[in-house]
C-alpha cells in the first residue's frame, strides 16, 4: 500500500537540533520492508519540511519511523494513491453509487 509521510519540525527545537537531526537522516536507513518511492526536502518551508512517498504492506516499519522521528518532527502518515489510481476507484465508486 501507497502512504504519503509528512515532517514539520517541532517548534521548541533549536538550530542546533535542527542541524543534528540533519546529520543523523544522512545516516539513517529506512526499516525494512518499505520501498521508497522519493523524498523531498523543503528547504526554509517548516510545515512540512519533508515530505516521503513509499510503500509497505505492515504497519510497523511506519511505527518505527515515527518513533525514530518523533523527537524532531510532528509527523503525520496517510494511505495515498496514484492519480491514476485514483481516477478510477473514483469512476468505480461513482458508479457503483448510481446503481
Amino acid at each position: 500500500m501507497l502512504f504519503a509521510w509528512t515532517g514539520t519540525w517541532r517548534t521548541d527545537l533549536s538550530d542546533e537540533a535542527i542541524r543534528g537531526a540533519l546529520a543523523r537522516r544522512a545516516t539513517w536507513q529506512y526499516p525494512d520492508g518499505v520501498n521508497v518511492i522519493g523524498e523531498w526536502w523543503r528547504p526554509g518551508v517548516a510545515d512540512p519540511a519533508i515530505v516521503s512517498v513509499f510503500e509497505t504492506d505492515s504497519y510497523a516499519p511506519i511505527l518505527e519511523m515515527s518513533l525514530v522521528w518523533g523527537d524532531v518532527l510532528r509527523i503525520h502518515c496517510t494511505p495515498a494513491v496514484t492519480a491514476e489510481d485514483g481516477l478510477v476507484m473514483g469512476a468505480q465508486i461513482l458508479q457503483k453509487m448510481q446503481g
